[in-house]
C-alpha cells in the first residue's frame, strides 16, 4: 500500500468537497465519485475487489450490483476523444 495514493485519496475528497460547496458539481454528482474512491482505497489496502464490493455495497446502502455499475461504467471513447480535441483547440 502506498502513502501517495492514500494521501491522494484524501486530497480528492477534500476537493470534491470544497467543489460542492462552491456549487461546482451538484451533490448528487458526489456520491459515485465517493463510491469509487473508497472502493480504490480499499483495494490498495489489500482487499480482494470482490470483497471491496460487498464492503462498499454495505457503507452505502446499496446493492453490489448497484455499486459494479458505478465502478466499471463504460466510457463512450469517441466522447473522450472528442472532449480532448475540444480542451486542445
Amino acid at each position: 500500500m502506498s502513502k501517495f495514493n492514500l494521501k491522494l485519496i484524501a486530497f480528492t475528497r477534500d476537493l470534491l468537497n470544497v467543489f460542492v460547496s462552491h456549487e461546482m458539481i451538484h451533490g448528487s454528482k458526489i456520491r459515485s465519485l465517493e463510491i469509487e474512491l473508497r472502493y480504490n482505497e480499499l483495494l490498495l489496502n489489500g482487499m480482494r475487489a470482490k470483497d471491496a464490493r460487498y464492503k462498499v455495497a454495505d457503507e452505502f446502502f446499496r446493492s453490489e450490483k448497484s455499486i459494479q455499475s458505478i465502478i466499471y461504467k463504460k466510457t463512450n471513447i469517441h466522447s473522450l476523444k472528442s472532449r480532448h480535441n475540444d480542451i486542445s483547440n
